[in-house]
């Protein structure tokens, strides 16, 4: 098969944003900290079936990232780019495989603008540079419903497999909920479409299915229990899935109308169009029966999260894709029929927006005291409002094409200044980057009563917790060289230890907490 020169265009742009400065960002996002550290705890017990973080044991996810991570680190060494390696290369496949469908159903420039839709979205391809289980979850899911649908529709039972090997890696990923949600986007598009019959059910080779999922499943599952005498087992299935869904875990909480916001926000700038791409793709629900599949993909995922208690951003990122598969067809169709004058409202709202984006930027970082000092780093962003000023012109003068592509360029080049300079720049503000140094010189580190979670990782060990000054007090005595690690809104601790100094402090990045690291005083 020969592929177009947008293809390859698309991969490199893919390539370009999921893997530039990778590493350049410290592992300051608890989640980040928490799932990088898993696996090098394993690394140093030899362990490769029993998840622990700081020592204790770690029930919030399934092991697939950790396996990923543990093969990233043999080969790169341990570092937050090894960390991130497999989560772009999911980005990598998410997006290329995206074109290879759209490409087929709907054609090239019909892919072409679906990819484009992604690229622009930040948020999109943040998730795919994090090092945490969603990159992995939106992968298997995403592709899986790929497999279903070349599986059903041509009758190709190899697909069908596929997709069953992926609901599998899909649970390994994130429990359950990695499974249930394509199962019940499928059996959704089947009920909706009134194919739910029983040769149809055969046609999905259900027996032979269970068996490929459970055989890449249950191993695990079966020997984590067996290991931690059941406690993994509750923590996780009890806790995490049905806790989180029934109420809000960590104060991630919000209205039913709130998902539907994080859509808008995570496709940005392109998520101004879904509405009337939605509409244009419901009048074809009959006959388009692949853009009411992506439809129903994505509708399935906002609607199960919007019921949700525990409402978080990156939840609703597997409907990405979908979305962006009914969006780019819209934008090719609207390019060939040059239909104007109906989406200037859209035009209106996004150039509002985009002008708002760098003074809005500006202020927030010159209110914060931590990131005054590039504070006017934020006029980068005026990359975007300027493109889209140059898209309307082009739009006001029928040259729809030129007008989307510009704003799709807008889009990408924030998305690549956003993440080679901007977030970097970020990050050197934070307690993480400017103290991680000061964890990594050998000597014991212990902490009283909470502490960054980043801090652990550049440790490369547990630290141990204390609750009280005097279990500090105590264990200086042992170890005068150690250093104390403190997490609060103010220093506290040598209210109750004067004889502790403290040596770097700094603000988290994107919280009202602060770090602080103490040793004890130098005797003269």
């Amino acid at each position: 098969m020969r592929y177009p020169r947008s293809f390859f265009l698309i991969l490199l742009l893919a390539v370009v944003l999921l893997f530039i400065r990778l590493g350049a960002v410290t592992v300051f996002q608890v989640a980040e900290a928490r799932n990088s550290e898993a696996p090098v705890e394993m690394l140093v017990k030899h362990d490769y079936i029993v998840p622990y973080y700081n020592g204790v044991l770690r029930t919030d996810k399934p092991p697939l990232h950790y396996y990923a991570m543990l093969l990233a680190y043999k080969i790169g060494g341990i570092s937050p780019t090894s960390a991130r390696f497999f989560s772009a290369i999911c980005g990598v496949l998410v997006i290329m495989a995206t074109w290879l469908f759209a490409k087929k159903y709907a054609g090239v420039q019909a892919a072409w603008w679906s990819c484009l839709v992604l690229l622009g979205s930040v948020h999109t391809i943040f998730q795919f540079r994090l090092a945490t289980p969603d990159p992995f979850l939106i992968a298997c899911h995403v592709l899986s419903l790929y497999c279903f649908w070349e599986g059903y529709q041509a009758q190709k039972k190899e697909f069908l497999w596929l997709m069953y090997g992926l609901f599998g890696l899909a649970i390994l990923a994130k429990g359950p909920v990695g499974a249930a949600l394509p199962i019940m986007t499928i059996a959704l598009y089947l009920f909706l479409q009134k194919e739910w019959s029983l040769k149809n059910v055969r046609r999905l080779h259900l027996l032979s299915g269970f068996i490929i999922t459970a055989v890449i499943t249950i191993p695990w599952f079966y020997l984590v229990h067996v290991q931690t005498q059941g406690a993994w087992t509750n923590g996780f299935f009890i806790q995490h899935n049905i806790n989180r869904f029934k109420d809000p875990m960590d104060g991630h909480k919000g209205p039913f109308v709130l998902t539907w916001v994080f859509v808008i926000m995570g496709l940005f700038p392109f998520s101004i169009f879904l509405i009337r791409s939605v509409g244009w793709a419901w009048k074809q629900r009959k006959s388009n029966q692949w853009l009411f599949f992506n439809g129903v993909a994505a509708a399935a995922i906002i609607l199960v999260y919007s019921v949700s208690a525990t409402k978080l951003l990156n939840y609703t990122t597997p409907a990405y894709p979908f979305l962006a598969l009914i969006i780019g067809p819209f934008i090719f169709h609207t390019i060939a029929h040059k239909a104007t004058n109906r989406l200037w409202p859209e035009w209106i709202i996004l150039a509002a927006l985009t002008v708002a984006l760098p003074p809005a930027m500006y202020l927030w970082m010159h209110s914060e005291a931590a990131l005054q000092a590039i504070a006017p780093l934020s006029i980068l962003l005026a990359v975007l409002p300027v493109t889209l000023l140059a898209a309307i012109y082009f739009y006001k003068q029928w040259r729809v094409q030129q007008a989307f592509l510009i704003t799709a360029m807008g889009a990408i080049t924030v998305t690549f200044i956003f993440f080679s300079l901007l977030f970097p720049a970020l990050d050197k503000q934070g307690s993480v980057y400017q103290m991680k140094q000061l964890v990594q010189t050998g000597k014991p580190i212990i902490a009283y009563r909470n502490f960054n979670d980043a801090f652990t990782f550049y440790h490369g060990q547990p630290i141990v917790v204390f609750n009280g000054a005097d279990s500090i007090a105590a264990y200086l005595e042992n170890h005068p060289d150690a250093l104390v690690l403190e997490r609060a809104s103010l220093p506290a601790l040598p209210d109750s230890l004067p004889q502790l100094v403290m040596i770097a402090s700094g603000k988290d990045l994107f919280s009202r907490q602060h770090s602080f690291i103490y040793q004890l005083k130098q005797s003269k």
